[in-house]
């Protein structure tokens, strides 16, 4: 009965130094320690989830849906606590310290937990923004990673100081003494202005009006004004190096451009360009000069080293400034053309870009003369002509074909006239027969032209034009009555097919595309 008295929690509230007395505080410790226990492993959960939440970017985290009690409130709020440390950084541990220690406090305590639609405490809300912040910078980053980029965080800035790196001062045209400096695309030229305004009437009027401007500007900022200047062109830096060349070139360089076999025909044709342009007249005359004189040599008959950009230029610049040098352009680069020192596809294309019927007249004619039917072994049928031509190009080619055979087979029989004799019958006849065979050529192989077995080669060429060429320069052939003169009768075939031949290089275009009809008519 003693013993069990001396056990009453009465008496072990009157004597706290007993046994009894000192087990509530023992089991205090231990709920401490077990506390602080589940705060260091919750502290690393939470550095765990929010590693996972910073590297999953936009996949949202979820926590798992669990019906909360006193001990997982008390682990969130301590999670929470943690975790608004971890992203509010150093300054705010000092802040959160009473936080902690009333938290301790709270586990102590017998208190009810709060119910589950009660207000948060403040440090759980604070916790609760600070991640979301944290995330959705990071979040920021994984959907830029594709594009922001250091190189091209700023492309603007960065294309800038490229422009600015990239461009250079030509290391030819590059006087030290210049007080001008002309940009060309990427290149700085520095040239002195006198060379500049004295040949040239633009470049007098635009270094007045730089003048003027300047001055203007010296005046109104009461600062010595700048005696440099710096001129934009829109050309390519090899046109203003052909000019510039030009302007600074010696004088036996000069002369050497006379001669066919040392010309630089792209810079001739730069200087031409860039001469009209910009009004420097004498030059233009020059440059003109030294072109007419290389086409017309022999090593401009048949010129190796110019390219079709430099036909395609030199063509364009004479159709609009310089009409009488265009056949001779066209002349040669037909020639040219002949020789398959080009394709016929990319002249054809260029000649409708420049909208120019009779250069696409004489392309379909050159691509007439290369039509060579194959024929299958099942078949009797010729196939047709292979080549790059679109479905129009063809129409046209097929159409002029069909037109110039017409018109061919009209001329087939001689004109006639009322006083006929035997000059006619021996002579005339049998050159125009020539000429309308050579026109319509069958050369067969294998011997005569007659009874030619099917199995041999055949290859027809129908070049109207050419047969008219040759007939023209036949030499006088003796008649029978003996009489030299060519064309003695009244037919004059030599006439009448220098008048073929004129009129069908006029109208050649209408047989391809059609005879233009004047809108008065219509």
């Amino acid at each position: 009965m003693c013993n069990w008295q001396n056990n009453n929690p009465g008496s072990n509230k009157s004597n706290p130094n007993s046994k009894a007395g000192r087990m509530p505080e023992f089991r205090r410790s231990l709920l401490e320690a077990s506390t602080l226990q589940k705060k260091a492993s919750g502290s690393y959960a939470s550095q765990v989830q929010n590693i996972l939440v910073l590297a999953m970017g936009r996949q949202k985290h979820k926590q798992p849906e669990t019906i909360p009690s006193k001990r997982d409130e008390e682990d969130s709020s301590t999670i929470s606590e943690e975790e608004a440390q971890d992203v509010a950084g150093h300054n705010a541990i000092g802040d959160q310290a009473p936080q902690q220690e009333s938290s301790s406090e709270g586990d102590c305590s017998d208190s009810d937990p709060e119910p589950d639609d009660a207000k948060p405490p403040e440090p759980k809300e604070t916790a609760t923004k600070a991640p979301t912040k944290a995330t959705t910078l990071k979040r920021s980053r994984c959907d830029d990673a594709g594009t922001s980029t250091p190189e091209n965080a700023r492309p603007s800035k960065r294309l800038t100081k490229e422009t600015e790196k990239a461009a250079f001062f030509h290391e030819s045209y590059n006087e030290s003494s210049g007080d001008c400096t002309i940009l060309a695309g990427k290149t700085y030229f520095k040239i002195s202005w006198v060379l500049l305004t004295r040949p040239s009437e633009y470049f007098r009027k635009k270094l007045a009006d730089a003048k003027r401007a300047r001055d203007g500007q010296a005046q109104a900022s009461r600062a010595p004004s700048n005696d440099k200047f710096q001129v934009e062109m829109e050309e390519t830096p090899e046109d203003v190096g052909a000019l510039h060349w030009l302007l600074t070139a010696f004088p036996s360089d000069i002369m050497q451009q006379g001669d066919p076999s040392k010309a630089d025909l792209p810079r001739l044709i730069s200087i031409l360009y860039m001469a009209n342009k910009y009004q420097f007249l004498e030059h233009e005359k020059w440059a003109k000069a030294q072109l007419q004189v290389y086409f017309a040599t022999v090593e401009g008959k048949h010129p190796s080293s110019i390219s079709s950009a430099c036909y395609k230029r030199l063509y364009a610049l004479a159709s609009s400034i310089w009409p009488q040098f265009k056949c001779s352009v066209r002349t040669k680069w037909l020639s040219d053309l002949d020789n398959n020192s080009f394709c016929s596809k990319e002249m054809l294309d260029f000649a409708e870009s420049m909208n120019d019927r009779f250069l696409q007249a004489h392309v379909y004619y050159h691509e007439l003369l290369q039509m060579k039917g194959g024929r299958q072994d099942t078949s009797l049928a010729p196939l047709f002509h292979e080549n790059n031509f679109t479905p129009t190009q063809n129409i046209r080619l097929y159409r002029g074909f069909w037109s110039l055979w017409h018109f061919w087979a009209g001329i087939r029989t001689p004109e006639l006239k009322e006083s006929m004799n035997e000059d006619h019958r021996d002579n005339c006849t049998k050159h125009w027969t020539w000429m309308w065979e050579q026109g319509a050529r069958i050369s067969m192989t294998g011997g005569d032209w007659f009874g030619v077995s099917a199995s041999e080669e055949r290859e027809v060429v129908f070049d109207p034009m050419g047969a008219l060429d040759r007939l023209i320069k036949l030499p006088p052939s003796p008649s029978t009555s003996g009489d030299a003169k060519s064309g003695a009768c009244d037919c004059r075939f030599q006439t009448q097919a220098k008048t073929l031949k004129n009129r069908l290089q006029y109208e050649l275009a209408d047989h391809f595309f059609g005879p233009v009809i004047d809108s008065a008519r219509q």
